[in-house]
């Protein structure tokens, strides 16, 4: 894995900011825009070198929809997980964090993430700031979601309200639904991303 996959990853699993998020100001259906400032998004070297500078924007349109009430999710026990829907995945992730069982939270990604996965784990410094951020969130909510590609984007944020969303990229398995860090790199990724946290989605037509 490169190392801006290894940062994506560890953004993705562990960072939570306690930005207050002001991004979902409406919501609707059929497509959202997602637009940021490129000095504020986590690949702008990438963009810059399209001829754009740090005060130009990027900006993508995908299928999806924002959600509001948010959605909540409480954590669910081991056995009774379900990964039919990317939603009900991602409240067994939510679960596998909260548990800091390694293995459970290493099943929960697509089969080719789980190595990575499982060294990040490894590491004890890690792991320790991985349970010392789940440990006082009681839940897990979704406040949108987009569709790219083959996998499904879910805008979360755990524990408080008040923090920036998270995105969670999962994809369909013979397994049902896992979260994939495949998009580690992906520019559209990105703009999400950085768009959910410093910059504007909003429902267009």
């Amino acid at each position: 894995m490169s190392h801006r996959g290894v940062v994506r990853l560890i953004a993705a699993a562990l960072i939570i900011s306690s930005a207050s998020v002001h991004a979902f100001a409406q919501t609707g259906g059929g497509k959202l825009l997602f637009r940021v400032q490129i000095g504020d998004r986590g690949m702008k070297t990438d963009a810059i070198s399209k001829d754009k500078t740090l005060t130009d924007y990027s900006q993508v349109t995908l299928p999806g929809a924002l959600i509001k009430p948010p959605m909540k999710l409480a954590p669910v026990a081991k056995a009774n997980a379900k990964f039919d829907t990317p939603v009900n995945a991602a409240a067994a992730d939510f679960s596998a964090e909260k548990s800091d069982d390694a293995d459970w939270i290493v099943s929960m990604f697509a089969p080719g993430d789980r190595t990575d996965v499982k060294a990040m784990l490894a590491d004890n410094n890690m792991r320790a700031r991985n349970r010392g951020i789940f440990a006082h969130k009681d839940a897990r909510y979704v406040r949108g979601q987009a569709n790219y590609k083959n996998y499904v984007l879910l805008f979360i944020v755990d524990g408080n309200l008040e923090n920036s969303a998270n995105v969670l990229a999962f994809v369909k398995t013979p397994d049902g639904f896992r979260r994939t860090n495949a998009l580690a790199a992906d520019d559209t990724f990105d703009i999400v991303w950085s768009a959910l946290r410093l910059g504007e989605v909003k429902p267009v037509k």
